[in-house]
């Protein structure tokens, strides 16, 4: 019915895929065959090309006619400012996942969850260990609570998870000249730890590469920057953004942590 989808059996869903430069490339697999064409044009779009709507064969909605607006007089009162919203990246060591490293992994979920409650919308990566944790915090807090906060979960590769987005393919070069500028041996990275390196850029700074998270939160052994979230923290030093290790002197680590969300709230 619409191009590029068709159904699954082995899958039992719809499956999207396009091909461009004589590869296919798979979008995804969805319940709703429209959710799965919309998801076709999405990702197409993404890439530069120029979807014919008509063509892809997805439904155009009618636009209502907009009813003229009486002009409305300036009201002179002064309206309250709202707080600052505040983006934290929650990043991590895989091996948070660890048995070996179950209190601080439940440390590391109880602070997550604690963000999200305040309001505090998030960055990861969908990595396991510290990020698979803070995501899960996070989507814990929303299914109990109708909540404004936002999660931004990069990914390298199409998955079904809420949540979860492939970082925008037109900013990717700009992300592997950051990497080369942080990474101590740029030139061992394979194309997919690479693109691993430029989905971390995307964690701090966005799918555009403009809007910068406010802190970084996140775990390593022993506090060590090291792994692959050694891009996010460089990175975020180099901004002036703040990171906040939750992998050695924790309690001082939460207290200033403490002290930046209050700051905020003063504002």
């Amino acid at each position: 019915k619409y191009t590029g989808v068709c159904w699954r059996n082995r899958e039992q869903k719809w499956g999207a895929t396009y091909t461009r430069t004589g590869v296919n490339w798979h979008v995804g697999y969805f319940d709703d065959e429209l959710e799965a064409a919309k998801a076709y044009v999405t990702t197409l779009e993404r890439c530069g090309v120029n979807v014919d709507i008509a063509k892809a064969k997805l439904p155009i909605e009618p636009i209502e006619p907009i009813e003229p607006i009486e002009p409305i007089e300036p009201i002179e009162e002064e309206k309250p400012m709202s707080k600052p919203k505040l983006k934290f990246a929650l990043i991590g060591s895989r091996s948070l996942a660890k048995p070996e490293n179950a209190k601080d992994a439940k440390m590391f979920y109880q602070v997550a969850y604690t963000c999200a409650k305040l309001g505090i919308s998030m960055r990861s990566g969908g990595a396991v260990g510290a990020d698979s944790i803070a995501e899960q915090a996070y989507l814990d807090f929303l299914s109990e609570n109708d909540s404004d906060v936002t999660l931004e979960i990069f990914v390298v590769t199409p998955t079904n998870k809420k949540f979860h987005m492939l970082p925008d393919p037109s900013n990717y070069n700009s992300c592997v000249t950051a990497v080369k500028h942080i990474h101590p041996n740029p030139k061992a990275l394979t194309p997919y730890a690479m693109s691993l390196h430029c989905r971390n850029i995307n964690q701090l700074c966005g799918d555009n590469l403009k809007e910068n998270v406010d802190a970084v939160i996140c775990w390593t052994p022993e506090g060590k920057t090291s792994g692959g979230s050694a891009t996010v923290i460089n990175l975020a030093n180099i901004l002036e953004i703040p990171v906040f290790n939750l992998g050695s002197d924790t309690q001082n680590v939460l207290v200033q942590i403490s002290k930046l969300i209050e700051g905020a709230s003063s504002c």
